[in-house]
């Protein structure tokens, strides 16, 4: 089964917006162009750690959405885990399979809990998946933590070659890390999951509000998300695979004086085949008087930021970096 994230954690990472460093603090998003104090203002001093800021948040959501959704290229995801669960299955009467023990392609494990309640070997509404990470390490992430997983509603066969599918989320205890730079959250979620027998998957979330805290380059940070709508979509073009990419929300920034900022995609982030990074595609985080930051995508290595810090149009500094610079 093709699934959205192939590259977990990476293909949201790039394009996620601005979060590595966020704090607590107001429940109520502000839009940026309020006079509410509690609005950043984007500045020469600022743009490049909000750019470099984009990856973090992303890339924590990436990976607890890999474990969901699995991946065209064979990563332990969710489909997987519950099709070793499935495996192991015995019969008996609300069957309760695992934990199980399944390896991630770059080390660690997951252990896997599958609730069955009509033990049939389905996973169906009412049945639920918890997903325990043990230095699982994924697409050059550790995973620790806990995932569980509800299934909501469901047209078809959930894992089959064409069906939908609503879940909730629960994080528990949640952490990314990567070398020196980490994350870690408790919450709920909710997503969406597809597949066509067109060979298109799409992966969604919705994050009303989320907290997380960590750390990079050694300062500790952190950081809330609210009213985040996050979409991945796979397909295949020319035998080719291509991620496309769109995101929005508001972010809220310890590091930033407890201010906030709101990302969106006017333009989708697309990775084309084997890529790691973003081809094409455009990422905008606007602050407080209109200032923004323009992410675009010059190729798969490289990016450009722009910063119009009056917020007239005109953007009166630019810098090219690499997207893993960024990461």
């Amino acid at each position: 089964m093709s699934t959205i994230l192939s590259r977990a954690g990476l293909v949201a990472a790039v394009a996620f917006g601005v979060a590595a460093c966020g704090g607590g603090g107001s429940s109520s998003p502000v839009t940026p162009d309020s006079p509410d104090q509690n609005v950043l203002g984007l500045s020469a001093s600022n743009y490049l750690a909000v750019g470099q800021a984009s990856m973090s948040s992303a890339f924590y959501l990436g990976n607890a959405s890999g474990l969901v959704s699995g991946s065209a290229s064979g990563r332990v995801g969710g489909a997987g885990a519950l099709r070793h669960a499935q495996a192991a299955g015995r019969p008996q009467a609300l069957a309760v399979v695992g934990p199980i023990a399944v390896p991630c392609d770059q080390g660690g494990s997951l252990s896997v809990t599958f609730s069955d309640l009509n033990n049939n070997g389905e996973f169906e509404v009412g049945d639920s998946l918890s997903l325990d990470a043990a230095a699982c390490k994924l697409d050059g992430a550790v995973t620790q933590g806990r995932v569980d997983l509800s299934l909501q509603s469901l047209t078809g066969v959930y894992g089959s070659r064409s069906f939908s599918a609503g879940l909730t989320l629960k994080l528990t205890a949640f952490g990314v890390s990567q070398g020196s730079n980490s994350l870690l959250g408790d919450g709920s979620l909710t997503a969406s999951f597809s597949q066509t027998v067109a060979g298109t998957s799409e992966f969604g979330l919705t994050v009303p509000r989320l907290s997380l805290t960590g750390r990079v380059a050694g300062q500790s940070f952190s950081t809330t998300l609210t009213d985040v709508q996050l979409s991945l979509k796979e397909d295949t073009v020319n035998g080719s695979a291509r991620i496309r990419f769109t995101y929005g929300g508001t972010l809220l920034s310890s590091v930033f004086d407890n201010k906030q900022v709101q990302v969106s995609t006017p333009q989708e982030l697309v990775i084309q085949g084997s890529d790691d990074y973003p081809s094409s595609g455009v990422l905008l985080v606007r602050g407080k008087g209109n200032s923004t930051l323009r992410i675009t995508a010059v190729n798969a290595v490289q990016a450009r930021l722009e910063l119009d810090a009056e917020g007239d149009g005109v953007f009166e500094a630019s810098v090219l970096k690499n997207w893993a610079d960024l990461r």
